[in-house]
Formats: C-alpha cells, sequence, structure tokens
C-alpha cells in the first residue's frame, strides 16, 4: 500500500522517520483487513436476516408492511 505520509517520512532518509514510516504501513495494512473482516461479516449478517425472512414467508409483503410485528425483526 503506498501511503502518501510514509513516502514522504521516508524521504528524509532518518532512522526514526523510517521506522514512523514502518509502523503507518502495518497500520495501513491491519486497517485494510479489519475493514474486509467487517465488510465479510456484514454480508453474513445480511444473509442470516434474508435466512430468518424465509421462515415466515412474509418477506414477499414487507413493501406493505408485513414484516412490521414479525418476531425476527431487529429491536
Amino acid at each position: 500500500m503506498d501511503n502518501k505520509l510514509a513516502v514522504r517520512l521516508r524521504k528524509f532518509n532518518n532512522p526514526l522517520m523510517n521506522q514512523a514510516a514502518a509502523t503507518i504501513e502495518l497500520k495501513d495494512v491491519a486497517i485494510m483487513e479489519l475493514y474486509t473482516k467487517v465488510v465479510s461479516l456484514e454480508n453474513e449478517l445480511k444473509n442470516c436476516r434474508n435466512e430468518l425472512c424465509l421462515r415466515c414467508g412474509s418477506y414477499r409483503e414487507a413493501h406493505k408492511g408485513a414484516c412490521d410485528g414479525c418476531r425476527y425483526k431487529e429491536i
């Protein structure tokens, strides 16, 4: 990953700045991994909700308010 701040820090050619740049790059990688995991979990949550809606069958009538009293509805 190409972080602009890390690139600017490396231009100083100072060991402390290089260490800071490396830390920033590691944090960027960790953030991207967490973001990917969050997206995956959001998709899984959506699939679980859809599975619950399939139980009562009223999801087809949701636009008419059929799911307002659904016991599987998020609280």
